[in-house]
């Protein structure tokens, strides 16, 4: 016979059982010697466990907690700083390994390497120089399109805009801390 229900039945609040299971408990019970003898060494439990005195915690208990919680959460965030520095210098070493790879043949010629670079900023001039010369006469025709209202507004929302990331930021980093 499987008892594991009847089981189950003792241990639960009698309130949530139903008229129907309280019964088929009661005659379980009349019949099991083993479910019996269960059914009474749980209301010793009960009785001694409600004579017996409520133990309070040891001095300094609460101390030695916020002292445990709070070399834990230092723990923690030595181990999120390390862990985080440990995989941006390895990032870092990756790129630079893939950089000096992709850049050996100008390392062997340094004069080569010069005169790319010079090219390089040259042409970042010129394209800066193009962009200047494409956005001055939208800027300056927006300025009578664009109230002064708008650009004021824009540059606002902008600032929020750019304060909430740095808030977001520093929320998502810093661990949590437990005020007590």
């Amino acid at each position: 016979m499987n008892h594991q229900i009847y089981i189950d039945w003792i241990f639960e609040d009698a309130q949530n059982l139903t008229t129907q299971q309280a019964v088929d408990l009661g005659d379980h019970l009349q019949d099991c010697e083993r479910c019996r003898s269960l059914v009474d060494s749980f209301h010793n439990l009960e009785a001694a466990l409600d004579q017996a005195e409520m133990v309070g915690p040891q001095s300094g208990f609460v101390s030695r907690w916020e002292n445990r919680l709070a070399a834990s959460s230092e723990r923690f965030h030595r181990r999120q700083i390390i862990t985080t520095f440990s995989f941006v210098v390895a990032g870092l070493a990756i790129l630079l390994g893939v950089l000096i790879f992709a850049a050996w043949p100008w390392l062997r010629t340094p004069s080569l390497l010069f005169w790319t670079w010079v090219y390089q900023l040259f042409t970042v001039y010129t394209y800066l120089d193009a962009a200047r010369e494409f956005a001055s006469p939208l800027f300056a025709g927006s300025r009578g399109i664009v109230a002064m209202f708008a650009w004021v507004f824009g540059l606002g929302l902008l600032s929020e805009l750019v304060v909430l990331w740095v808030v977001s930021f520093r929320l998502l980093t810093n661990p949590r801390r437990i005020i007590i």
